[in-house]
């Protein structure tokens, strides 16, 4: 008599605690077995897992998240070997497509579709390899983003089973950036990847995690010196290899952003040179289509941006939809074709209805066609339809910000950044704060920012700079974003009207020139202006 196969869920997991139960809850039904690996947790996730009826072995973490997925292979006893982590959450779909494939004597493995979520509704998808048939042939490889994928291909040809693809889908919660906060992250991440560099420097994968992982955090030093030992790496071979991966437009990207900054023909000239290699990528697109439109070049940005649009996958399904809609957009605004931009926005918003730039640019056009009541009705119709959200209340922000009506730009910032006050909006409501004149406050919301939003450290430096106090703190800034930052808090400080509070910066600022040697000349064009 035939038994149905077994499923064997391997997990590596290190303070889990707070995953794990809706974890277990979604993946209930889906496994035989649960088999994990522990990497040195602290919290109760041992426990919670021992009482789901894992099998859980204790290992030291090594830096190498393949040797602690073999050994979560190594404990399992079925059939089959699914692995996931304790982020991830599986749908219902999913696990009755999972007991249909390994059931089937033809198949040998299984891509889902994981989807990662993304700030703002915004979503990112892509078919991942995660189930297949448990043979000792088939082991992980890669210190990290590490995969079967060539051990695999092995075994499928010597067995003569197939890969298949389910649709059914894991919601993937780890890249909302709350998650992926904690520095040491980032950190942990940087060093196993230039490890892996540093091995192979021929692996582009991980040379593309690390521009991702700067672009990320915003570590325009780190983009810089990646770019360059990339672009040094790069053979002809090499070269043309970027066609043939699903990661090469956005990796070139990438690479025009580190290597040419704010050059902007510099940066259009490199793109034109590797559109024989990745051309009709989506990601490739609309770089070239962001910098024709800084150039001025609206006619050929709106075509880059039009190519994005008649692109048919892209793993971000935003590049294909929202960001070259904006991007048409912004190019009709600037032509004066404002019919064109309402049409153009509301597709966007039609594909997320909470996009800010989509949102923003609504608000800034229902103002232009209906002053005060064609935001008003904007606004009845995307509550009516989509109910409160933070992103327009934080577009509303803007919008008020810019007209220098700080506390109706006040009232909205502070409905969006929530309690406690949080993120980039609150960065914002800082801002507001210091415009309406509420040195203290601003100074008190920036000190809280610092860690998470290290900018917001130049705002409290401005606060200190108007109350004559010290400044008794390090922020992990480098030196362009720094500048940024500091024009940023000079320019709201100059529009705000506070004629005393600018006085009083005048008089106290010379501190900071030998940081910022430009303050001077910056500070005598806003008084020009």
């Amino acid at each position: 008599m035939s038994t149905s196969p077994r499923l064997s869920l391997c997990m590596i997991v290190r303070d889990e605690a707070d995953m794990l139960p809706e974890f277990l809850e979604h993946a209930r039904g889906v496994w035989d077995e649960l088999c994990v690996v522990d990497t040195g947790s602290t919290d109760e996730s041992a426990r919670i897992l021992e009482e789901a009826g894992a099998r859980i072995t204790h290992q030291p973490w090594n830096d190498d998240f393949s040797a602690a997925r073999n050994a979560s292979v190594e404990l399992a006893g079925g059939d089959w070997i699914l692995f996931l982590d304790a982020d991830e959450r599986i749908g219902e779909e999913l696990i009755h497509q999972i007991r249909e494939v390994i059931a089937d004597d033809r198949c040998g493995a299984a891509t889902i579709t994981m989807v990662h979520e993304q700030p703002h509704g915004h979503q990112r998808q892509e078919k991942l390899l995660r189930l297949f048939v448990n043979d000792p042939g088939i082991r992980f490889e890669h210190r990290i983003h590490e995969d079967v994928g060539r051990t695999l291909a092995e075994y499928l040809d010597r067995s003569g089973r197939q890969m298949t693809h389910l649709t059914g889908r894991v919601q993937h919660l780890g890249y909302v950036r709350q998650r992926a906060a904690a520095r040491d992250k980032k950190t942990r991440d940087l060093t196993l990847l230039q490890q892996s560099v540093d091995e192979d420097p021929r692996d582009l994968y991980a040379w593309y995690k690390i521009l991702e992982l700067a672009r990320f955090w915003s570590d325009g030093e780190l983009l810089q010196t990646t770019a360059k030992a990339v672009s040094a790496t790069l053979d002809d071979p090499l070269r043309r290899s970027l066609g043939s991966r699903h990661y090469g437009g956005e990796m070139v990207a990438l690479l025009t952003a580190g290597l040419y900054g704010s050059d902007v023909g510099g940066a259009l000239a490199y793109l034109d040179g590797w559109e024989d290699v990745v051309g009709a990528s989506p990601g490739y697109g609309l770089c070239r289509g962001d910098l024709l439109e800084v150039a001025g070049r609206l006619d050929e940005a709106d075509a880059a941006f039009r190519g994005c649009l008649e692109a048919s996958e892209s793993s971000q399904l935003q590049n294909i939809t929202v960001r070259p809609l904006m991007g048409r957009c912004r190019v009709a605004m600037a032509g004066g074709r404002l019919d064109d931009a309402r049409r153009l926005v509301g597709q966007a918003l039609e594909h997320n209805a909470r996009d800010p730039e989509a949102l923003l640019c609504a608000v800034f056009l229902a103002r232009a066609e209906g002053e005060q009541a064609g935001v008003d009705a904007l606004c009845s119709d995307h509550r009516g339809r989509h109910g409160d959200t933070d992103e327009l209340e934080a577009a509303l922000g803007e919008e008020a910000f810019s007209r220098g009506d700080w506390d109706t730009a006040l009232a909205h910032f502070e409905a969006a950044a929530g309690q406690p006050p949080s993120g980039r909006v609150a960065l914002r409501l800082s801002q507001a704060k210091l415009a309406a004149g509420d040195v203290d406050g601003a100074h008190e919301l920036a000190t809280e920012l610092m860690e998470s939003i290290p900018e917001a450290g130049i705002g409290a430096l401005i606060c200190d700079i108007l109350e004559s106090r010290a400044s008794l703190f390090e922020l992990d800034l480098d030196q362009a974003r720094a500048d940024q930052a500091l024009k940023a808090w000079v320019t709201v400080l100059a529009a705000s009207g506070q004629a005393e509070l600018w006085k009083t910066f005048l008089e106290n600022g010379g501190g900071v020139v030998g940081a910022f040697p430009w303050l001077p000349d910056f500070v005598g064009s806003l008084q020009r202006e």
